[in-house]
C-alpha cells in the first residue's frame, strides 16, 4: 500500500498525465479518472473488477454523484476525446500495442491497466515490477 504522501504524488501524476494527452479538467470525469489511474497504480489486480469494485470506490472517495456505469460511460468518451486529440508519438509511448487497430484507442480496462503501471509507477519513482 502506498502512503499517503504517495498517493497524493501519484494522484496529481495522474492528474498531469491526463491534461498532457489531451484529456480536459473541466469534464466531470477527470478527478474520478485520474483517481482510478491511482488506485490501479497502487493496487493494479482492481482493474480486472473496474466495474464492481474498482468505479464504486473511486465514486466514494471523490465523491461523485455518477452512478459506476454513468462514470464508465464518462471515462470512456474521455478516452475517445484524447485519442483524437494526442499525437501519434505520446499514444505509441505509454499504450503501444493496447490500441485498438480498427477503433484506434485502447479499451477502458487497457487505458486503466496502462496508465497504471507504465506512467504512474515512472511519474511517482515507483514500481510494481510490471
Amino acid at each position: 500500500m502506498f502512503s499517503v504522501a504517495t498517493k497524493k504524488r501519484a494522484r496529481e501524476a495522474a492528474q498531469r498525465f491526463l491534461i498532457e494527452i489531451g484529456i480536459p479538467a473541466s469534464h466531470a470525469a477527470f478527478y474520478p479518472l485520474a483517481e482510478a489511474i491511482a488506485t490501479v497504480a497502487e493496487f493494479p489486480d482492481k482493474v480486472n473488477s473496474f466495474r464492481v469494485n474498482l468505479f464504486p470506490e473511486v465514486i466514494k472517495k471523490t465523491g461523485s454523484k455518477a452512478c459506476s456505469e454513468s462514470l464508465r460511460k464518462n471515462s470512456e468518451y474521455l478516452i475517445r476525446v484524447a485519442f483524437s486529440r494526442c499525437p501519434e508519438e505520446k499514444k505509441l509511448l505509454y499504450f503501444g500495442a493496447c490500441i485498438d487497430p480498427e477503433k484506434g484507442y485502447p479499451t477502458l480496462k487497457e487505458f486503466l491497466a496502462c496508465a497504471g503501471e507504465r506512467f504512474i509507477d515512472y511519474q511517482t519513482g515507483l514500481s510494481n515490477d510490471c
